[in-house]
């Protein structure tokens, strides 16, 4: 290789590890830093999730229930994640959830607050767990 080709290469490759270098560098500070939001991953916002099982088997009893979500400027029904899962509202404040499924009594929880956020500005959503009791024969 000539020395001028020899010359011309190493900016190049200097030019491209400072672009590598710098990529990393805007990546990683997108949790530190509240004002690159837009570059963050963060998950959906959830307020709460809830994992439904049978209160005899303990096997996840989610699919065919209907939860209701209600509080905090909310009233909304809960969609399923899979068949443990249900989950629920996008924003911090205090909730009542209620759990139906035909075949067991109504699963309740009042005053589920809600508070934290996480650093993209993401609500952490809080995890309950429902066990349903069988309704009587």
């Amino acid at each position: 290789m000539s020395y001028s080709l020899l010359s011309q290469a190493i900016p190049l490759r200097a030019a491209a590890f400072i672009g590598v270098v710098g990529l990393g560098l805007s990546v990683s500070s997108c949790g530190s830093d509240p004002t690159h939001i837009a570059a963050c991953t963060a998950p959906k916002s959830e307020a709460v999730v809830i994992s439904v099982r049978d209160s005899t088997s303990g096997l996840a009893a989610a699919d065919g229930a209907i939860g209701m979500l209600s509080g905090a400027g909310v009233d909304d029904s809960l969609e399923h994640q899979d068949s443990l899962r249900i989950r629920g509202g996008d924003q911090t404040g205090t909730y009542s959830v209620t759990i139906d499924k035909p075949g067991y009594l109504t699963w309740a929880r009042s005053n589920v607050h809600v508070t934290e956020h996480g650093p993209c500005g993401n609500v952490i959503p809080v995890d309950l767990s429902a066990l349903l009791q069988p309704s009587a024969p």
